[in-house]
C-alpha cells in the first residue's frame, strides 16, 4: 500500500483536479490487482502437475538415446532386465521359438508369431496389426512346463485365433511405451527410459537434476508410487477412457486425478499378498508421505529385490512373510489378477 502511495504522488502533482485524481489512484489501483492477480495465477500454476488426459503425449528420449550415453552403467545389465522383457521379440527367445514349433495346438501359428509377452507363470503370442502402433494376441494361453522350462504348455482349448483388441485395450498400457489412449497405440514395444524418468530435458548432461528419479533430485514417496503404479496396479481404471490403464500419464502428472483405484482397508485385506504389498506401499506414500518406497526394496536397473532384506523389518513385511520365521505365506504361482493372469 506504501508504494502504491508513493506511485499516486510521484504521478498526480499537487493542485490537480480531485476528481480527475480520484481517477487515477483508481487505474493505478486495478493495475496493481492485476499484477497481484497474475502472480498468484502464475505461482499457482506452478505447483500443479502436468495433466496430459486426453491429450497428446510429448515427445521423448528414446532409451537407444540414454544408452548411448549410459552404455557403461545401465546398457550391459538392460538386454536381461525384466521391463526390457515384459515384451519381447520373438528372436530374443529362441526357446519359446522351438516350443511354439514343436506343439500341435501352436504350428499353425508359429511362422506368425513375432512377440512374446511374459516368461515364467504365464505366456502369450502376439504378432504386428495392420492398424499403426498395435498388436494382436494369440487367443492361447501358455505356460512353462513345471517339468521342462523349454517346453511350452497350451493351458487352454482352441479353437485359437488372433485377436486385434485384447492388447490394445487390455495390455498395451503396461508392456509398451506411451500408449496414447485416445488412439490405443503405443510408440516402443517393452518398458522405455520414458516410462520412469518422463520428458528429459536435454541440459540434463550438465544438471542431473532435471530429470525425475535421479540421485539429485528430490523425489516424494507419492511421485515414486505413482511412476511404479502407473503399471503395478492392477486393480485401477481410467475415467477418461474406461481402460485398465492411465490415461497418457507422464511421470510427474497426478496419476490418481484420472486413475482410480480402491486402495481401501477392506479392499486391500481381500487382496492376494503379492499384490496387497505392492497397494499398501502406494497407499502409505499418496497419503502418509511413507519413506519406505518401491525403491527402498527394489533395484529397478538390475531388477533385483535383494535390497529388501536389509531394509528393517516393519508391519509391510509380514504382508508377504510370516513374523516368526520371515518364510513367504503365499504360492508364488499364485495369480494376481484377471486382468493378465499374474
Amino acid at each position: 500500500m506504501a508504494t502504491l502511495k508513493r506511485l499516486f504522488i510521484s504521478i498526480v502533482p499537487t493542485g490537480t483536479p480531485f476528481s480527475f485524481a480520484l481517477s487515477i489512484k483508481r487505474v493505478i489501483a486495478l493495475v496493481a490487482l492485476l499484477v497481484a492477480a497474475s502472480i498468484t495465477l502464475s505461482a499457482a500454476e506452478s505447483r500443479e502437475p502436468n495433466d496430459h488426459i486426453g491429450k497428446a503425449l510429448p515427445d521423448y528420449v528414446t532409451g537407444d538415446e540414454c544408452l548411448f550415453c549410459h552404455r557403461n552403467d545401465i546398457a550391459s545389465g538392460w538386454k536381461v532386465n525384466a521391463h526390457q522383457l515384459t515384451l519381447r521379440p520373438l528372436v530374443a527367445a529362441p526357446n519359446t521359438n522351438k516350443s511354439i514349433e514343436s506343439n500341435p495346438d501352436l504350428q499353425p501359428f508359429s511362422r506368425q508369431v513375432q512377440f512374446v509377452l511374459g516368461e515364467k507363470e504365464h505366456l502369450r503370442l502376439l504378432r504386428k496389426s495392420t492398424a499403426y502402433g498395435q498388436l494382436e494376441i494369440l487367443t492361447a494361453h501358455l505356460a512353462r512346463s513345471p517339468d521342462d522350462t523349454e517346453k511350452i504348455l497350451v493351458t487352454d482349448e482352441g479353437p485359437f485365433h488372433w485377436n486385434k483388441d485384447t492388447f490394445s485395450q487390455r495390455c498395451a498400457g503396461c508392456h509398451t511405451t506411451a500408449v496414447d489412449s485416445r488412439t490405443q497405440s503405443f510408440s516402443a514395444t517393452s518398458i522405455d527410459c520414458y516410462a520412469c524418468h518422463g520428458v528429459v530435458d536435454l541440459e540434463h548432461t550438465n544438471d542431473p537434476s532435471l530429470v525425475h528419479l535421479t540421485k539429485k533430485r528430490p523425489h516424494s514417496p507419492r511421485l515414486i508410487g505413482e511412476t511404479c503404479g502407473q503399471c503395478h496396479i492392477r486393480t485401477g481404471k481410467s475415467k477418461a477412457s474406461g481402460l485398465p490403464y492411465a490415461n497418457n500419464y507422464v511421470v510427474g502428472d497426478d496419476l490418481f486425478s484420472d486413475f482410480q483405484v480402491d486402495l481401501s482397508e477392506a479392499t486391500l485385506a481381500l487382496t492376494p499378498p503379492r499384490e496387497r504389498h505392492i497397494l499398501a506401499n502406494i497407499k502409505e506414500g499418496r497419503d502418509n508421505e511413507s519413506a519406505e518406497t518401491c525403491l527402498s526394496c527394489h533395484n529397478v536397473h538390475r531388477a533385483s529385490g535383494r535390497k529388501h532384506r536389509r531394509v528393517v523389518k516393519s508391519d509391510h513385511c509380514f504382508i508377504c512373510h510370516a513374523p516368526n520365521d520371515m518364510k513367504l505365506v503365499y504360492d508364488r504361482r499364485e495369480k494376481h489378477h484377471s486382468l493378465c493372469g499374474y
